[in-house]
């Protein structure tokens, strides 16, 4: 543009060469043209170019384009005002007259404009389409600068601050997005915290668990160490050692299996049985703890068998877990049920009642390390691991289990699917 503005602006001679080749090419179809009718589509079809006429002698108008008004022209003085073009203009009528016949003229009429006149009609709209886009993209462009800045807060670790969302256009949907990876983040945050706060849990409470029982094994043993003289006191100080030595093995046994359920790949040896069958069995271990607590079990299953796909050896575990869960929240005095109905799917309930329960614990149940009892030095509690190993059981045979609290009532229900 630079080399454009340095030349001559009062030199046409580029613009009138391209015009008369241009007319020449044009003029050259009308010669070859076989008659009137196709010289008139020829004017027509190059009107956007040059406005064309075909004159007489006289300087009447035979023939032109659709959309042009003059009848008439004075030839010589268009001839004469071709060779006295002031161009110190901005713009100039230039007129190519030539001899078509013998009895015909054509004329092309253009307007020139000025070089540097011609650059300045480029570089105006130019510069008004660049001030326009400026106007009208700057609450865009102001926008985009808040997202940035609100990008800035998140990556200092403010998961909680939330860009503005603007209109509904495509960057809004970036804020709009912006505001959900935030909201994930701060989720998972919290699911980390959650995690690292179970694990100082455990390690307190199992630290506590496993603690007790050797505390009383010691003490005992030094007992036995001492002399005594009656030899019923060594077998009651026995018979403590090998209980709290039991439920210390049972703690550590659940916890290793806890430990190999959701960290090892578990293959299951799933074969056909009755569930109905396979429920009694179950029943008839517990009812020693059932007999303990003065506790009844009522069995509402159907009168045909359910048939079942599962592995026996895990899923009495899950059965045992659940059903020692119910008698030891249990009421004294009270009826545990046990149902079972085919739908969609075999489902499973135990029901027991169950005084001082709430929301929470109904919600927390299958946590690991969760203990409704939250004194530690109850009998009641175990390591908190039960439930959770039932449940990661029963999600390895592609089943559910939830529980509901309903008045005094709690149901563990069990979902299993047919195959």
């Amino acid at each position: 543009m630079d080399e454009l503005f340095k030349k001559d602006g009062n030199n046409y001679y580029v613009q009138t060469t391209h015009f008369v080749k241009q007319c020449k090419n044009i003029e050259k179809k009308i010669t070859n043209a076989k008659d009137d009718e196709e010289i008139y589509s020829i004017i027509n079809n190059n009107v956007r170019y040059v406005d064309i006429f075909v004159l007489n002698k006289n300087g009447e108008v035979l023939i032109k384009s659709k959309n042009c008004k003059e009848r008439s022209f004075d030839l010589d003085s268009l001839a004469k005002n071709n060779n006295d073009i002031d161009t110190e203009e901005y713009a100039i009528k230039y007129n190519l007259i030539d001899k078509l016949d013998n009895n015909r003229y054509i004329l092309f009429s253009g307007t020139l404009i000025r070089t540097e006149h011609s650059i300045l009609i480029l570089i105006v709209p130019i510069i008004i389409f660049i001030v326009l886009f400026f106007i009208l993209t700057n609450k865009e462009i102001v926008y985009i600068k808040e997202l940035c800045l609100g990008l800035k807060e998140i990556s200092k670790g403010d998961l909680k601050y939330r860009v503005r969302i603007m209109g509904k256009d495509e960057i809004s949907e970036i804020g709009s997005s912006i505001n959900d990876m935030t909201q994930k983040l701060y989720e998972y945050k919290q699911k980390e915290k959650k995690i690292e706060r179970d694990k100082e849990s455990f390690i307190m409470n199992i630290s506590h668990d496993l603690r007790t029982p050797l505390t009383s094994i010691i003490g005992y043993v030094n007992l036995l160490k001492s002399k005594y003289s009656c030899n019923d006191d060594i077998k009651k100080y026995i018979d403590i050692i090998d209980l709290k030595a039991a439920r210390l093995n049972k703690l550590i046994n659940d916890f290793f299996e806890y430990n190999k359920l959701n960290n090892c790949e578990i293959k299951l040896n799933k074969i056909n049985i009755s569930l109905n069958e396979f429920m009694r069995q179950v029943v008839t271990g517990i009812i020693p703890l059932c007999n303990e607590k003065n506790l009844k079990i009522k069995l509402l299953f159907p009168e045909y068998d359910i048939d079942i796909n599962i592995d026996p050896d895990k899923m009495f575990r899950v059965m045992e877990n659940l059903l020692i869960n119910a008698i030891r929240y249990c009421n004294i005095g009270s009826e545990i049920q046990l149902s079972i109905s085919r739908e969609e799917n075999i489902i499973i309930y135990i029901t027991n009642e169950c005084d001082h329960f709430n929301k929470e614990e109904i919600n927390n149940i299958f946590d690991k390390f969760y203990r409704g009892d939250k004194a530690r030095i109850s009998t009641k509690g175990g390591a908190g691991l039960g439930l959770s190993i039932a449940k990661s059981i029963v999600e390895l045979h592609n089943g559910k289990i939830f529980a509901e609290y309903n008045g005094k009532k709690v149901c563990l229900k069990l979902v299993l699917p047919h195959k």
